[in-house]
């Protein structure tokens, strides 16, 4: 166990003669160990309704692993991040799965909601740590996503004006 067959794993012809029969014949056979798979890691994003906790399908997030030790997520300059997955949209669970994660540190980035959502104030969330500790049952992660209910009732006129003369 822990060891691949050499290639070609036939040898020969050995060939014992009178000659050589004293000495006897041998070959050489080397075989390599094998390469342990390196450690990965999964990271679950679980997205409800902020009102009323259920499931939010359609939400698409990107996944990025910090690569540049500089604090916090960035996407853009000389020196970014790594976008390791463009976009995984949730699905009816409101889940969406990064698998064969690297050990590592990642961050999530929310870039479209589903239909009469808004998207938070700030899209960004993590860091997200892939350890070899928890690379077996995953990281998950909760985040709710806000209704962009219309503005009712008089308070919303006033917030309306206060925008139109800001």
């Amino acid at each position: 166990d822990g060891y691949d067959l050499p290639d070609p794993n036939v040898f020969g012809p050995l060939t014992l003669t009178e000659a050589n029969a004293e000495d006897g014949v041998q070959a050489e056979a080397v075989n390599s160990r094998t390469p342990v798979p390196p450690v990965t890691g999964s990271l679950t994003l679980d997205k409800t309704d902020a009102k009323n906790g259920e499931p939010l399908p359609g939400a698409v997030f990107e996944l990025w692993r910090e690569s540049n030790d500089v604090p916090g997520l960035q996407t853009g300059g000389a020196n970014p991040d790594t976008l390791a997955d463009a976009g995984c949209s949730t699905d009816q669970d409101g889940q969406c799965t990064f698998d064969d994660l690297p050990l590592g540190e990642y961050y999530l980035r929310e870039i479209a909601v589903p239909e009469g959502y808004v998207l938070p104030a700030n899209p960004v969330s993590g860091p997200f740590e892939v350890t070899e500790e928890n690379s077996e049952e995953g990281v998950t992660v909760e985040l709710a996503n806000d209704r962009g209910e219309p503005c009712k009732g008089k308070d919303c006129k006033d917030d309306t004006r206060k925008a139109a003369r800001g």
